[in-house]
């Protein structure tokens, strides 16, 4: 099985292009069971930081904003 976490910290070394194809490969792998436990998982982690306070929350105007200046044309 696919590790989200180990994926992603593969992931940032990569060119952005490179990591939605990875991601989207990745994904498409996964049977329906695996990605809901990989979706659960990545859930309860990110909530766990967030009530320990050991991220800051954006709003989706602020992440839609800089998607849209990292992605450009791209999509």
């Amino acid at each position: 099985m696919i590790s989200v976490t180990n994926s992603l910290s593969y992931m940032n070394k990569l060119s952005l292009d490179a990591k939605i194809k990875k991601s989207r490969l990745e994904f498409e792998q996964l049977s329906k069971s695996d990605f809901e436990k990989e979706w659960l998982d990545e859930a309860v982690l990110r909530a766990r930081e967030i009530d320990e306070g050991l991220v800051q929350l954006i709003s989706s105007e602020e992440v839609s904003r800089k998607a849209r200046e990292l992605i450009g044309n791209k999509l």
